[in-house]
């Protein structure tokens, strides 16, 4: 598939990396211990804005979140 100009639309697929405080909290949270939910709410949010970024500077077409909040993709 390609645009009217020849650009071939761009993505990816999966978890972007996850910054140390957030892969803190995804532990914690997987081990059963106590998380505070605005600091885990924070967190998603600031690494998320983040992953967004990154992927709008790269010239990305279809933006995701990166599966920041996600357990199981870290």
């Amino acid at each position: 598939m390609t645009t009217n100009d020849g650009h071939i639309p761009t993505t990816h697929i999966g978890s972007l990396p996850r910054p140390p405080e957030l892969l803190d909290l995804l532990t914690r949270r997987q081990d059963g211990e106590a998380v505070d939910p605005d600091e885990w709410d924070e967190t998603v949010a600031e690494a998320t804005r983040d992953v967004v970024d990154r992927q709008v500077e790269t010239g990305l077409d279809a933006i995701n979140n990166g599966e920041q909040s996600r357990v199981s993709f870290n």
